[in-house]
């Protein structure tokens, strides 16, 4: 990311957010400022949901490329057999398909623990229920958040 794009998300972030931002893979942190842009120019977004767009996929931790395309497609085409084959206890890549799957909760716990604040770590815990439905016009900030990571 850019030198102003480390200023923006500074001054979003608490110094220990920043700092569980700037640890991410850097596709992710790319793919957060991503979404955050988006909001930006789509919503009228609280800093709460922009902080919530830059760590959403805090709980991802670094991954190998084949482990994450392995993923996208297993998600895509068969969720069953994705949570078949990821285990929390397995081989390197069935972690790596286990913690894609879970990223959304680990990340939470990631965030609780480090003192965010609980509206964000909520908003990052649920960011990839696929129970919730957005309509056209979303009304949340969930709903927005979802809706922005499925366009970044």
């Amino acid at each position: 990311i850019s030198a102003a794009e480390a200023r923006s998300a500074r001054a979003l972030l608490t110094d220990e957010e920043l700092h569980l931002f700037l640890t991410m893979d850097p596709r992710d942190r790319r793919h957060a400022m991503n979404v955050m842009r988006w909001l930006q120019g789509h919503a009228n977004p609280s800093d709460m949901l922009l902080a919530a767009a830059l760590l959403h996929d805090v709980g991802k931790g670094s991954q190998r490329l084949w482990h994450r395309a392995s993923f996208t497609v297993l998600e895509m085409i068969s969720p069953q057999l994705l949570a078949h084959l990821g285990s929390q206890d397995g081989a390197r890549w069935q972690r790596a398909l286990w913690t894609l799957s879970h990223h959304a909760g680990l990340g939470a716990r990631i965030l609780s623990k480090s003192g965010t604040q609980p509206p964000i770590v909520a908003l990052v815990a649920k960011h990839t229920d696929r129970s919730i439905h957005v309509m056209e016009l979303p009304e949340s900030d969930l709903e927005w958040l979802i809706i922005a990571d499925n366009a970044c």
